[in-house]
């Protein structure tokens, strides 16, 4: 790997970048100094470019790919309702009705409708969402500066909670679990760089596991 000159091309929210970023970046300076990474924004369909070899790995959740395609489990993830310091609802118990009763931010990188709606849509529920938007930070920035709630991914909101002035609560609804895993084409199976490339994410992941950036910890007032 010191030796590898090379620029792997990588399919990622930001979510994925503000959870595994840090610890890739440290790995990859350590081990190979001369190969970098291009990240493109995840679309539904990158497993295409996977096949016709324009990229080399995706981090994604489970999806509608051909079952011939490879995937490696990273890391587990839950869901958490982000509000500002200082938030109205900061000091109260955050029940159903205050939740529905708020203003939403949505994350949606793929443009598809989250869990949380799903969910409410069953039960004849609805919550009021005043801004969809691509990325995670810009989701959390804007949660940070108004009265908006925004329910997103604990890892996400962990990693941004050490610069913006946010709590973090338990939702009011049950939301299941997910699994964040790397996807690649199989004819890369045993291909020496792309298999160097995977355990190193992989080995970022569980870094990351371990600092408590992950979500494995129960949600906590961040101070």
């Amino acid at each position: 790997p010191r030796l590898l000159q090379r620029t792997f091309t990588l399919f990622a929210t930001d979510h994925a970048l503000l959870v595994l970023g840090p610890a890739l970046n440290r790995l990859l300076a350590a081990a190979a100094p001369q190969v970098s990474l291009r990240v493109l924004p995840s679309v539904a369909d990158d497993w295409t470019q996977l096949r016709d070899g324009m990229a080399d790995l995706s981090i994604c959740l489970p999806g509608a790919f051909p079952p011939e395609f490879r995937t490696q489990l990273l890391f587990h993830e839950k869901f958490v309702c982000v509000m500002r310091r200082g938030h109205p609802l900061a000091r109260k118990r955050l029940t159903l009705a205050r939740y529905l009763a708020a203003d939403h931010v949505v994350v949606a990188p793929l443009g598809r409708p989250s869990q949380v709606d799903q969910i409410l849509e069953a039960r004849g529920q609805s919550r009021r969402i005043r801004h969809v938007v691509p990325y995670f930070a810009t989701a959390l920035h804007l949660t940070a500066t108004s009265d908006h709630l925004l329910t997103v991914s604990e890892s996400a909101a962990r990693a941004m909670s050490r610069m913006l002035p946010i709590v973090l609560r338990e939702p009011p609804v049950h939301l299941a679990r997910y699994g964040v895993h790397l996807l690649w084409h199989p004819r890369l199976d045993n291909e020496p760089a792309n298999q160097w490339m995977r355990g190193l994410i992989l080995q970022a992941a569980r870094q990351t596991a371990k600092t408590g950036v992950s979500a494995n910890r129960k949600p906590r007032k961040v101070e």
